[in-house]
């Protein structure tokens, strides 16, 4: 789903770019974009459930300003922290610290239609996070924390729960 931003997390204004079946791959590049316009993009993972579509898992919306042409707007251009690895014990929590956004122009603000970084486990029955950042370990194993900026640019964490 892509389209002009509206400023809002809202999902209802993307329009349908392709339809993929099966574990097919797709590329979706856009021609035509105009030079400072905040764009969103999502994915939906549907099936057919009882004869009808059913959204089984959504991705993160992704903002962006194309060129970095705004003139308020830049993209992040990468996420640095202070551990790439970190562990905990089963059952208690620990804080990823030290996240920067570096921004690809100096001087301007970041887009802020959803929060500076967004967190994702790669395995929760491992080890969850939070909104803000905490991450809970479940059982002994690994597995990584995405840090998630606004455009998709990603730090990871990898994560060793004892």
């Amino acid at each position: 789903m892509f389209s002009q931003c509206d400023n809002a997390k809202s999902y209802n204004s993307c329009k349908l770019v392709k339809t993929i079946k099966g574990n097919n791959k797709f590329k979706y590049v856009r021609k035509g974009l105009k030079k400072g316009v905040e764009y969103k993009a999502y994915v939906l993972a549907y099936d057919i459930i009882n004869g009808k579509k059913a959204t089984i898992g959504k991705s993160l919306a992704l903002h962006s300003v194309t060129n970095n042409a705004s003139k308020k707007f830049t993209n992040p251009s990468k996420i640095t922290v202070k551990k790439a690895k970190l562990s905990v014990k089963a059952g208690k929590k620990v804080k990823i610290k030290g996240q920067k956004l570096v921004l690809k122009k100096k001087g301007k603000k970041m887009l802020k239609h959803c929060e500076k970084f967004r967190y994702q486990s790669t395995n929760t029955k491992i080890a969850t996070v939070s909104k803000s950042g905490v991450i809970t370990g479940k059982k002994a194993g690994t597995c990584s924390i995405y840090i998630v900026a606004i455009n998709g640019v990603s730090k990871v964490v990898k994560v060793t729960v004892k």
